[in-house]
């Protein structure tokens, strides 16, 4: 960790009308009445934030490093805030909207890796009082006393300590704090900065002057060196451990670098040896720093990297990459399949389930042969190898499962992963009230399997807890503003839509269903943290089911704002649930003319397109959204098209149908627009059976419509 001070000028994105109206928003949302505040989010608008100016700016001042770990290629780099955006905690005490209004302030900003954000999430305990909502970044500053270090405000050198053998150590309890909640000392870091610290004490002791040691001194002060703001806490103890050998004055860190020379020109080689030498083990006195009073790091889940399927009922071989992070989100990655049935889309969220729940649970719920190739329903009759899926993550071992020669399952026998998967057919039976656990995974395996009655969990829930997750089932219902959710123990859990209050009994099948779902999600996703910090991974079969249209548009979108930390891998035939979908995390699953599945290749980027757009796109690969029987009349209008240079008495017909198609105006509404889509036509019919001469079709298309817009100009000069 180094100082990295915000002194340029805040990006435009940061400053401009749409970030000035998104303050007044928040402004506007925490002046709320303190119901209506406790039961809603905070509207934050990603977009002020998130785009590729600001992710530019952060990247220069930070040079492409992690602002608390400095780590640069280990774990993907995202925009993120060092006080959090909502629930902010450090105890049993959390503080739901702290610190919404400074998630636009430049100051508050850092390049963070995903590793240091998963371990951090809305974690930021304090010594006394939170400043009260809306103050000022300066006055927070102020009147708060952290206990995570800031990288844009705090000296780091000051409290913490690093070793040669690339350990992190404390010299104060903040510092101690802060190796605590960012786990600064985890075994991929350690290497790494094991690595680049041995590589500067190799260039020191191997050095055959003074001279050299002093060039490669200030060699590793560079910016761009890895890990140079530990190696400069480093520098500075091996320079002042030289300074005291030769009776050379105190100084301080910030003079370290200009006093190079001076320090190791008064010395030996045999003072600077003896100096290096001390840096493999902590100065005296550092790390005795007082444990913090900090809640012990809560379990992390990294993020899934890659998934292998081989050998697995249907499927012979298929690899699905992921992402870490959502591109220009600080959500995490998602994958959504698409395809034909009988393509293996639930077989890839079966495969992923087992592999994360662990080889004991696996056995527990479900029968291994039942997964093994079946040359009979649809496996491919080639030579078939081992049943295996392997699961890998961005950090950390993968989860592998195996079906043995014993007929169970093998592998990793303990969790990787929190786990809840969902098949097609989610409903609760509205007079059980028993049972109040989630089912985890049981849900994608057993079609008979119902989920737990919403309300048993909902009203057994502390005081607390149940506004945190009423804000999150405002999210993912996607309630208006002014409606939240309230309870009490005569009506159980109901809507309130401006003063009107509606019992959960009185809504629809389809909306309960959906409510049920949601509410297991919370359940078996939260265990004793907050909504915003749940981790784990949730895989769901045509999510689209019991969803308007309304809905399935916002779905993907609104479960991922409501748990941001958590994957979502599911299964879709709706191309109106792609909305919220980005690019590479929808993939489409196919057959090959050899009847092996496999992932389409070349997909466009879904984002931006119109839903006809997707449905004719390699996404769901229709040749058209017509209606089947007028299909039909173009089908053949483009057939006689492109015969009718070879024969000419087709002409008769093909203008029948042209005008039984401009009846329906599908051929332009004006002489101009009918002459322009006809030439079109006569293109887009010709190009079919003559590829190979396209170039040539084209400029002559592109001709053609020139002169008739030419002409159609000269009529109206």
């Amino acid at each position: 960790m180094r100082r990295v001070e915000h002194r340029t000028i805040a990006p435009t994105p940061l400053t401009d009308t749409h970030a000035t109206e998104a303050r007044r928003a928040m402004a506007e949302f925490l002046g709320l009445p303190p119901v209506e505040l406790a039961a809603r989010r905070a509207p934050l608008d990603e977009k002020v934030y998130q785009g590729d100016q600001v992710r530019q700016a952060l990247q220069t001042l930070f040079r492409d490093k992690c602002a608390y770990c400095e780590t640069q290629r280990s774990s993907p780099l995202h925009v993120d805030q060092h006080r959090p955006v909502a629930n902010a905690g450090g105890g049993r005490a959390r503080h739901p909207h702290h610190y919404a209004w400074l998630a636009y302030e430049w100051e508050n900003l850092l390049l963070v890796c995903q590793a240091c954000s998963g371990r951090k999430r809305n974690l930021f305990p304090l010594r006394g009082q939170r400043a009260p909502l809306l103050a000022p970044l300066a006055r927070v500053r102020a009147q708060e006393a952290p206990q995570l270090l800031d990288p844009g405000y705090d000296r780091p050198e000051r409290h913490l300590d690093f070793t040669i053998d690339g350990e992190c150590h404390p010299r104060t309890k903040r510092g101690a704090a802060t190796i605590s909640m960012l786990e600064l000392n985890r075994p991929p870091l350690v290497e790494e900065r094991r690595n680049v610290y041995g590589y500067f004490a190799a260039k020191i002791d191997e050095a055959r002057s003074l001279d050299g040691i002093v060039a490669d001194l200030k060699e590793f002060d560079d910016d761009a060196v890895p890990f140079v703001g530990s190696q400069r806490i480093l520098r500075y103890r091996l320079l002042s451990l030289v300074a005291e050998r030769v009776g050379h004055f105190s100084f301080s860190f910030e003079d370290s670098a200009a006093l190079i020379e001076s320090v190791v020109g008064q010395a030996t080689h045999a003072d600077v040896k003896q100096a290096l030498a001390a840096l493999q083990r902590p100065e005296k006195g550092v790390g005795a720093a007082p444990t913090p009073a900090v809640a012990a790091p809560r379990p992390f889940t990294p993020p899934i990297k890659r998934i292998e399927i081989e050998n697995f009922k249907a499927i012979d071989h298929v690899v699905i990459e992921m992402e870490a992070m959502r591109h220009e989100s600080s959500t995490a990655a998602a994958l959504m399949l698409l395809g034909e049935n009988a393509t293996g889309k639930s077989s890839v969220l079966e495969a992923v389930t087992l592999a994360l729940v662990g080889s004991d649970v696996a056995n527990k719920f479900v029968k291994a042969r039942d997964f093994e190739p079946d040359r009979e329903r649809g496996g491919h009759p080639g030579s078939y190898g081992p049943t295996r899926v392997t699961v890998e993550f961005w950090e950390g071992p993968a989860a592998e499962l195996m079906i043995g020669k014993s007929g169970r399952f093998e592998g990793a026998s303990e969790p990787r992963a929190n786990v809840l998967a969902y098949g097609s057919r989610r409903y609760f039976m509205p007079g059980r009230r028993r049972r109040s656990r989630s089912g985890g995974p049981r849900g994608l395996f057993d079609p008979s399997w119902t989920l737990p009655h919403p309300d048993l969990w909902l009203r057994d829930l502390g005081a607390d807890r149940f506004p945190e997750i009423a804000r999150a089932l405002a999210e993912i219902l996607s309630l208006p503003p002014g409606s939240y959710l309230k309870r009490d123990e005569d009506r159980g859990v109901y809507i309130v839509d401006n003063e009107l209050e509606t019992p959960l009994s009185r809504h629809s099948d389809g909306y309960r269903s959906i409510f049920a779902t949601a509410v297991d999600l919370l359940r078996g996703l939260m265990g004793g943290i907050d909504v915003l910090d749940a981790q784990g991974v949730v895989l769901i079969d045509e999510v689209e089911t019991h969803l308007h249209p309304r809905w399935k548009m916002r779905v993907m979108t609104a479960l991922r704002k409501a748990l941001p930390r958590v994957q979502f891998i599911v299964t879709t035939h709706d191309p109106l649930c792609l909305r919220g979908m980005g690019k590479g995390e929808v993939q489409v699953m196919v057959r090959d003319p050899d009847n092996r599945i496999g992932l389409a290749q070349g997909l466009p980027d879904v984002s931006g397109m119109r839903i006809d757009q997707i449905l004719t796109s390699e996404h769901f690969g229709m040749n058209s959204t017509l209606d089947p029987d007028f299909q039909e009349l173009f089908d053949r209008y483009n057939a006689l098209l492109r015969d009718s240079r070879l024969k000419p008495e087709l002409a008769g017909e093909i203008d029948v149908l042209r005008r039984e198609i401009n009846s329906r105006q599908r051929l332009g509404r004006t002489e101009r627009e009918q002459r322009m889509l006809e030439a079109i036509d006569k293109h887009l019919a010709t190009r079919v059976a003559t590829s190979p001469k396209r170039e040539q079709q084209e400029e002559a298309l592109d001709a053609q419509l020139d002169a008739i817009w030419n002409e159609a100009k000269a009529e109206t000069a």
